[in-house]
């Protein structure tokens, strides 16, 4: 007879492993091991959501900094119009009764009345 050899089988690792899982020190590392491993996952998800809450944040602060900078650019083309200078020269003719720079000033018109000028008496002055 042949002596046939038995090949091993692959019970015999995983029996091997159980037995030595079954150590208390062996047991004991590989749940540190898996504790620390939970850990760091739960510190990379976390990290994964602050970056998230922090780009979603950016995100609408460039939103707001753009409509905020049309904004100033509205504002600015209200200002040069509100600022032009015929515009100006007609709101002081209207309602100031301003000349402007181009008329000669010494035509002979009399704007003002020298009573205009003249302080009115109070009747307390008159008793004095």
């Amino acid at each position: 007879m042949k002596n046939r050899r038995r090949n091993p089988t692959i019970f015999k690792p995983v029996v091997s492993m159980n037995t030595a899982l079954q150590e208390p020190s062996t047991s004991l590392k590989v749940m540190v091991f898996i504790i620390i491993f939970a850990l760091v996952l739960v510190g990379l998800v976390w990290q994964k959501i602050l970056i998230l809450n922090i780009v979603t944040e950016i995100e609408d602060l460039e939103k707001q900094r753009q409509s905020m900078e049309e904004q100033i650019g509205k504002l600015n083309s209200e200002i040069l119009k509100l600022s032009n200078r015929n515009r100006l020269m007609k709101i002081g003719k209207e309602k100031l009764n301003m000349i402007s720079q181009d008329v000669n000033v010494l035509e002979g018109k009399v704007i003002y009345q020298p009573e205009d000028f003249k302080i009115p008496r109070r009747e307390s002055d008159g008793e004095k």
